[in-house]
């Protein structure tokens, strides 16, 4: 059963967006015509329409996230950014993963190079880099119409937040070469230009600092928009953490970086050991029930037994194993967790046995569905790190 809470809502949203992502292959082997996808933010322009709107779908989704860290609701530009998905034959010289063009009007164009090379992070950076850079020209002007006037920190750790919020599993990952390749605070200043300075590691590091508990909602806006202008960061600070010196703000960093590093321990199983763990609590043929009723499958089988105590004790076991896995499983296969465990519940405390059936039906279904988007991850997306 679909939870009609918005949690779980925005979780099947995001695993149908990663599901529409996993289908994205290179598309440009033959000459067709031009196909455009749009949303309210993003014009798409490429040769197949499955391309367009994967990059659709992931450009709307990108714009809303970076809308939402911003706490803007209303924004609705007056001009959309038009993406050019180009495959090898119509590439610029020497343009790498994606180029931006900017009109004297502030019409913001951004070329992919859509192709097998280009990953989904780099993929999400190039809509974030283009969203702030439109975005920017709406709300303070000229000093956009100038190529990442932004610090770079910022693009990179809303682009790493985004992506953590597809592909979860990643976040110790990342903590892991944030410590690797530590901090220097002079990197705030730096634009995204100035290539590794900072690494993703270490502006998602930073990011992350910022969305803590350390910094008010209203001085976060701040720092935000600080960096969007392409201010001195260390300025926007509040006093409470740049009051001391700047070593003080580095053992903060730092401190904040080691707690998250030991609390991500193993986030959420993987999707293979996920898949496994669901069917075998979701197996009950191998149930041993007496009864005369030969012809009844398993599933009626609980059903009309259901006041047996020892079955009430399996019953309640396998819910409560469902319950303490649900932090844990991974997200794809948690719609399904949850039908499986009111399945079980209804046969406690089900009134007419077509409840049963239903919600275990809803369980097959939701297990059908990540099991082929488990699938479709494995055969077509290999996962490529930033």
């Amino acid at each position: 059963m679909i939870s009609s809470d918005p949690h779980f809502y925005n979780l099947r949203k995001v695993f149908c967006l990663a599901w529409l992502l996993c289908l994205s292959q290179s598309l440009f082997a033959e000459k067709t015509e031009l196909t455009i996808s749009e949303n309210s933010f993003f014009e798409i322009i490429g040769s197949d329409i499955k391309s367009t709107q994967v990059i659709n779908e992931l450009s709307n989704y990108v714009a809303e996230s970076v809308l939402e860290e911003f706490s803007e609701e209303d924004y609705l530009p007056s001009r959309k950014i038009l993406v050019q998905l180009l495959n090898d034959e119509a590439l610029p010289p020497d343009m790498g993963s994606y180029d931006l063009s900017i009109s004297d009007l502030g019409f913001v164009t951004l070329n992919l190079s859509w192709d097998k090379s280009l990953s989904l992070p780099k993929t999400i950076e190039a809509l974030v880099v283009s969203f702030l850079q439109s975005y920017g020209y709406y709300n303070y002007g000229d000093l956009f119409l100038e190529k990442y006037p932004s610090n770079a920190w910022i693009f990179k750790g809303l682009s790493n937040h985004i992506y953590l919020s597809l592909r979860p599993s990643v976040l110790r990952v990342l903590y892991e070469q944030a410590i690797a390749d530590g901090f220097e605070l002079d990197c705030l200043g730096a634009q995204i230009l100035d290539l590794n300075c900072p690494t993703e590691a270490q502006s998602f590091w930073f990011y992350r600092f910022i969305e803590s508990s350390h910094v008010s909602s209203k001085e976060r806006l701040k720092i935000l928009k600080y960096a969007l202008l392409g201010e001195d960061t260390l300025k926007s600070l509040p006093d409470s953490l740049r009051s001391n010196t700047e070593k003080s703000l580095h053992d903060a960093l730092s401190t904040f970086l080691n707690s998250e590093y030991q609390y991500n321990v193993a986030q959420f199983e993987s999707l293979a050991s996920s898949k496994k763990w669901l069917e075998s609590l979701g197996e009950v043929s191998s149930v041993k029930i007496e009864s005369i009723e030969k012809k009844h499958n398993s599933l009626h089988l609980l059903w009309v037994n259901r006041e047996n105590p020892s079955l009430v004790l399996f019953i309640k076991a396998r819910i409560h194993l469902i319950s303490l896995a649900l932090n844990r499983i991974n997200p794809l296969y948690y719609n399904a967790a949850q039908s499986l465990a009111l399945t079980y519940q209804k046969i406690l405390d089900g009134v007419e046995e077509w409840e049963l059936l239903y919600y275990f039906s809803d369980f097959l279904t939701e297990l059908d569905q990540a099991n082929s988007v488990s699938h479709q991850i494995d055969k077509q997306f290999e996962l490529k790190l930033p």
